[in-house]
């Protein structure tokens, strides 16, 4: 019984740690701190599930940088405008 038990908190550790990993990682990415690492280690499912939000993380820095561009790019046109 307690080799049952053993065995069900290690194979619930394996299942946790990771998800806890990807968790604090996206919690990050929520607060605009896109270029956190993301090192996970598990089965398929979480290696999956681990790069496909490297990718979000990437594709919302990438339009955050393009936003902030254009932001910039318009306010010299309005500024531009109306010095004229």
């Amino acid at each position: 019984m307690v080799l049952v038990i053993a065995i069900g908190l290690r194979l619930s550790n394996l299942i946790k740690e990771p998800i806890d990993t990807i968790v604090d990682s996206v919690i990050a990415i929520g607060k605009g701190e896109f270029d956190t690492p993301i090192q996970v280690s598990g089965g398929k499912e979480i290696n999956t599930l681990g790069y496909e939000i490297k990718k979000m993380a990437f594709e919302l820095d990438n339009l955050y940088e393009n936003l902030e561009k254009r932001v910039r790019e318009r306010t010299n046109e309005l500024e531009l405008t109306q010095k004229n």
